[in-house]
C-alpha cells in the first residue's frame, strides 16, 4: 500500500489518498492536478533511490529531497505557505517533508523492494520532437532521454503504427543525423514527412505511444535492459554488488543455502527493473475525441503486457478521457461476472481495467472528490455529464431567445 498526503503546496489545500495501480485526476487549469502528479512521481523516484542505494545514508536524501523536487519539476514558489506538508508511506519507506525539514526512514521490508522505472511524460512533450539538446536537470530533460531510448528502437524495418491514424513512426539516419519521420497515406499514395513538420496532434501523441510501447515491452528484453541500465547507473550496480556481498559474506562462506538465495534475490530486486510507473500529463493535448479514446485503450493494453502490472497516473482536463476510462472500467466489471473476453475485445480492443485497480478524482479548491460510485463501481454519470449540461443550458437559453425573435417577426 502506498499512501500520499499533501497540504498547503501550490494550489493544494489538503488531500490524502491511497495510490491505486491507475490514478486519474481531472480538474480545471491551475487546480493542482500536476502538483499532485509531480509529487507522486518524485515520491516514487525517491523511494527507488533510497531503496536501491542501501549503502548511502538517508541523511543525504533528506538534504536533497526539496531541492530535487523543486528543480526537477519546476515548482519554485509552491512551498510559500509556512505549514506545507508532504507525506509518503509504503511498505519499504516513509517520507515526511514539513516546514523545510525532511525525514526519511527505511523500513525492514525495504530489502523486498522491487526496482521500478519511473517515467514522467510532461505536457510540454512535443518539444522533444524539435530538439535533441534540451538542457538542465528537469522532467523535460529526463523525458527527452527516455524518448531517445524509445525512438532508437523504431527504424525503417520496425515502424510503429500510430493508433488508427493511418500513420507510422520511425527514425532515419540522414547525413549522420537521426531524423524522426512519419509515413502516411494520401489515398493510395504513400508520403513521408519529418515528424517536426507533422500535425500538432502527431507531435503530442507519438512521444507517448513510442515511450509507453517501448518501456512496457522492448525495455524488458534482457539485452536491452542491461545496455540501458549499465549506461545509466553502472557505478551504482557495482556498489550494490559490493554492499550485498558484504552483507551475506559469512553465510556465503559457510555455503548456506538461505544466504545464497538471499544474496541472489536482493541483487535481482535492486538491479533488475520489474515494471514501469508512468505519470502522464494531459494525454489529450491536440487530439480529436476519438483519438483520445484510442490512446487510452493503447496505454492500458501496454500496461497489461506480460502481467508486469505497470502503473499509470494521468492528469486531464478532458471528459472524453474519463468516458474512455469508464468504458474500460465497465468491461472490467463485466469480466468479473465471467463474461468471455472475446466478446469484450470486440468493443474495447482488448483493453480492460479492473474496478479494484483504479481511483478517479476531481480536484476543486485544493481538495479531491472521488468520482467512482460505490454503488455501480463506475465513474459518476453526473460528473461526466456536468460539462455537457452547462453548455446545453446556455444553448437552450439562447435558443429560447431566438424562438422569441422569430415569433416577434411573424407578428
Amino acid at each position: 500500500m502506498q499512501t500520499i498526503e499533501i497540504k498547503n503546496v501550490g494550489p493544494i489545500v489538503s488531500i490524502k489518498i491511497d495510490l491505486s495501480r491507475y490514478n486519474v485526476f481531472i480538474g480545471k487549469q491551475s487546480s493542482g492536478k500536476s502538483t499532485i502528479a509531480k509529487i507522486i512521481s518524485h515520491s516514487l523516484w525517491m523511494e527507488k533511490e533510497v531503496c536501491t542505494h542501501p549503502y548511502i545514508p538517508v541523511s543525504e536524501y533528506e538534504e536533497s529531497f526539496y531541492g530535487n523536487l523543486v528543480d526537477f519539476h519546476n515548482m519554485k514558489g509552491y512551498f510559500s505557505h509556512p505549514f506545507h506538508y508532504i507525506s509518503y508511506e509504503s511498505d519499504c519507506i516513509s517520507i515526511l517533508y514539513s516546514q523545510e525539514k525532511c525525514t526519511i526512514r527505511r523500513k525492514n521490508e525495504a530489502t523486498d523492494y522491487l526496482r521500478d522505472k519511473i517515467l514522467y511524460i510532461p505536457a510540454e512533450r512535443n518539444i522533444v520532437v524539435y530538439s535533441d539538446s534540451i538542457s538542465g536537470v528537469n522532467n523535460l530533460k529526463s523525458f527527452a532521454t527516455d524518448w531517445q531510448s524509445a525512438r532508437d528502437y523504431y527504424d525503417k524495418k520496425n515502424k510503429q503504427k500510430i493508433l488508427d491514424l493511418n500513420v507510422k513512426f520511425y527514425q532515419e539516419n540522414i547525413g549522420g543525423k537521426t531524423i524522426n519521420k512519419i509515413e502516411g497515406w494520401r489515398g493510395k499514395e504513400k508520403y513521408d514527412l519529418r515528424l517536426s513538420d507533422g500535425s500538432s496532434g502527431l507531435q503530442s501523441v507519438i512521444p507517448i505511444t513510442a515511450t509507453v510501447d517501448f518501456f512496457t515491452d522492448e525495455f524488458f528484453n534482457p539485452q536491452t535492459a542491461e545496455q540501458l541500465l549499465l549506461a545509466s547507473d553502472n557505478f551504482s550496480f557495482k556498489k550494490i554488488f559490493e554492499y550485498s556481498s558484504e552483507k551475506y559474506k559469512n553465510g556465503i562462506k559457510k555455503e548456506s543455502e538461505s544466504a545464497m538465495k538471499g544474496f541472489v534475490n536482493e541483487l535481482t530486486n535492486l538491479i533488475v527493473t520489474h515494471k514501469t510507473c508512468f505519470v502522464i500529463e494531459e494525454p489529450e493535448i491536440n487530439l480529436f475525441p476519438e483519438t483520445q479514446d484510442q490512446l487510452i485503450g493503447f496505454i492500458i493494453n501496454c500496461c497489461n503486457r506480460k502481467k508486469r502490472e505497470h502503473t499509470l497516473t494521468i492528469t486531464t482536463h478532458s471528459p472524453y478521457i474519463l468516458s474512455s476510462i469508464n468504458i474500460l472500467l465497465l468491461a472490467g466489471l463485466i469480466l468479473e461476472k465471467n463474461e468471455t473476453r472475446e466478446t469484450l475485445n470486440q468493443i474495447t480492443r482488448g483493453a480492460v481495467i479492473s474496478p479494484h485497480e483504479i481511483s478517479v478524482y476531481a480536484i476543486d479548491n485544493g481538495k479531491l472528490k472521488s468520482l467512482v460510485s460505490k454503488e455501480t463501481g463506475l465513474i459518476d454519470d453526473n460528473y461526466l455529464d456536468s460539462a455537457s449540461d452547462i453548455l446545453a443550458s446556455r444553448f437552450n437559453h439562447l435558443y429560447d431567445l431566438y424562438i422569441k425573435q422569430l415569433r416577434k417577426k411573424k407578428n
